[in-house]
């Protein structure tokens, strides 16, 4: 067989996902990162100096649900399906969405935070499929 054929096949078997993340992958510890740099940013963003209008209890309320989520990852990523990875991605863009609201839309908040919606874009770009790519590029879109 030439090696561009196996390529080939190793290529199209790497499409199709198994349903839970192999031993040693980093799909689950490095979307636990990304909850744990959502909440330092939260915080961050409360404690540095900020605009008036910026709600401080529900970012403070958002980092805490964020960090949270990146403890329940990290402790049983390896054992959740991926459907549940896809999912987890998923609420994390609805924790952005919520921080760009409570940021107020006096503070230009929305032009600052809405960069963070590339992190679950290229998360899934990089662990999913395709198809699981484009379904969170639509849900960043609804939003």
């Amino acid at each position: 067989m030439k090696s561009t054929e196996l390529l080939m096949r190793a290529m199209s078997a790497g499409m199709r996902e198994p349903d839970r993340p192999r031993e040693g992958e980093p799909r689950a510890p490095a979307l636990a990162l990304l909850y744990l740099a959502g909440f330092v940013l939260g915080v961050s963003i409360v404690v540095l100096p900020h605009a008036d209008e910026l709600d401080s209890v529900a970012y403070l309320a958002i980092s805490s649900v964020a960090l949270l989520a990146a403890g329940v990852i990290r402790s049983v990523g390896m054992r959740l399906p991926m459907l549940a990875l896809q999912g987890l991605t998923a609420f994390g863009t609805l924790l952005i969405t919520a921080s760009i609201y409570y940021a107020g839309s006096e503070s230009g908040g929305a032009s600052e935070n809405e960069l963070i919606y590339l992190w679950p874009i290229l998360y899934s770009a990089y662990f999913f499929t395709r198809r699981a790519m484009a379904v969170q590029i639509g849900a960043d879109l609804l939003h």
